[in-house]
């Protein structure tokens, strides 16, 4: 699924229908801030891009809650600056890229 919106994308309830869904890309999502926490409720996923969402600053824990993920990619996400702790029990990532993600000082310890 691709969305493409400089409009609010209600992202808690597009979450909650797609749980077998495997590829998503956010792009221009202007608004969104965070993924709410029923986000990583889609335990199918296995790639996930989110590019130039320029408000959003972090990840909750949760993450870990999406074991199949594979590829993770945030670009031009310009106010990102934390990955969770939990980021480190994502032992299935075969690629992460952090592209102008100039606020994120630095990767967690796990």
């Amino acid at each position: 699924l691709w969305l493409q919106s400089s409009m609010p994308v209600n992202v808690q309830s597009l979450s909650s229908g797609l749980k077998s869904l495997r590829v998503l890309q956010l792009d221009d999502c202007s608004q969104l801030t965070t993924l709410p926490n029923s986000f990583f409720k889609m335990g199918a996923l296995k790639y996930l891009q989110l590019h130039n969402c320029e408000q959003l600053n972090t990840l909750t824990e949760s993450i870990s809650q999406l074991t199949a993920l594979q590829y993770l990619s945030l670009s031009a996400c310009v106010l990102f600056n934390a990955l969770p702790e939990s980021f480190g029990q994502l032992t299935g990532l075969q690629y992460v890229a952090l592209r102008r993600c100039e606020l994120l000082g630095a990767l967690p310890d796990s």
